[in-house]
């Protein structure tokens, strides 16, 4: 059988070919998403903290938080702020980035939304059932939370100092919390009134003062 040798520009186009293929399949492979028996693609909901653009008082940042710890968590009472859990159990503080971008302040683990008691200022926020009503529908513009029927009122933390919390007072973790109102938007209120969604820090140990 007679085996004839390549040649240097067959070898170089061998390559070429090669080299595509490779590309190609490493595309589609970084390209690819999860599908579901039907076939219609899926993405993971992005889960993040409503984190306060200022540190103010706290040095670890204060998060809207549900008062009350893994078990203990109430979710019929008012929101707060709280220092940031990162590096701890910290599902009481998280929310579906999705669901805010449509408007929504819906907390993943509990699947109820962020909803004002009223709209007047030094309304409680309260977590309910969704149901995209007046008072659960948001929108976030200028690092400021609004209610998009009332955008001249924000989610705003309270002007009193940051307490320790009964665990902080306990626990070398020292967290702090603020209360948290609806409130007028203003200058004065500046700091107290922006916010930023980020994900929880990749730790295994909390933050300590």
């Amino acid at each position: 059988m007679n085996i004839r040798p390549i040649g240097f520009f067959g070898c170089r186009v061998w390559m070429a070919c090669a080299a595509s293929l490779l590309i190609s399949l490493s595309l589609f492979a970084f390209d690819a998403e999860p599908q579901t028996s039907s076939g219609a693609r899926t993405v993971p909901a992005k889960e993040v903290f409503l984190k306060a653009f200022y540190a103010l008082d706290e040095p670890r940042f204060h998060c809207v938080d549900i008062p009350g710890h893994r078990s203990r968590v109430n979710v019929a009472r008012a929101l707060v702020v709280h220092t940031c859990k990162e590096g701890i159990w910290h599902r009481d503080e998280i929310f579906n980035q999705s669901a805010i971008s449509k408007g929504q302040l819906k907390m993943s683990e509990y699947g109820l939304c962020v909803s004002a008691g009223r709209s007047s200022d030094g309304a409680k926020l309260i977590l309910r059932e969704c149901d995209n009503s007046t008072l659960q529908s948001w929108i976030f513009t200028n690092y400021r939370l609004k209610l998009k029927r009332y955008p001249d009122k924000c989610l705003t933390i309270g002007p009193e100092p940051s307490k320790l919390t009964p665990g902080g007072r306990r626990l070398a973790s020292r967290n702090m919390s603020r209360s948290l109102m609806l409130s007028t938007c203003s200058e004065e209120a500046f700091r107290r009134q922006l916010w930023r969604m980020e994900p929880p820090l990749e730790r295994s140990s909390p933050i300590l003062p």
